[in-house]
């Protein structure tokens, strides 16, 4: 009998075809998916808990959610909630389409990123002023830290020219 010899199969980080790669480099490979795994569930909890919180109006965000949350992140946290319920009230549920890992840029905070698209259609926001409120999907820009062992989200921005399809 002949022996036949496997070679592991690495995918690239930001999407393409999978293909022949060593033993370390599939081990790198496998704690990458990994650390974005983590980064996807994190954010996915973050969006949950600010919506309910949202929705509840509640004054402060939660120890939850702040655990999240590091940086300018978790510097502009109250600040933001502030503002949000002074200027509107909201209500349904904000649903993440999808998350999927981008290069980070160097100069930006945290050490990962990651492209998240929102989906506004059931997510109700009336504004105490009347302006139009955010529809259809959007996608934002995810920064996240985890050099301490923890992943953290350290910044959100939107992500311009990018469709959520």
């Amino acid at each position: 009998p002949t022996s036949t010899v496997t070679v592991p199969t690495c995918t690239p980080e930001f999407g393409g075809d999978p293909y022949p790669c060593t033993q370390a480099e599939y081990e790198r490979s496998q704690q990458t998916k990994a650390r974005y795994a983590e980064a996807e569930r994190v954010f996915r909890e973050f969006n949950r808990l600010s919506s309910v919180e949202l929705v509840q109006r509640v004054p402060e965000p939660s120890p939850e959610l702040r655990a999240l949350t590091g940086g300018r992140e978790a510097a502009n946290l109250s600040e933001a909630r502030t503002v949000a319920l002074n200027s509107a009230s909201f209500s349904g549920e904000l649903p993440v389409v999808w998350v999927k890992p981008i290069a980070h840029h160097s100069g930006e905070p945290g050490n990962l990123a990651m492209l998240a698209c929102a989906d506004y259609s059931r997510w109700l926001v009336t504004s105490k002023d009347g302006a139009p409120a955010p529809t259809g999907r959007h996608v934002d820009r995810i920064e996240f830290d985890d050099a301490s062992g923890r992943t953290l989200i350290v910044a959100t921005s939107p992500e311009d020219g990018v469709s959520c399809e």
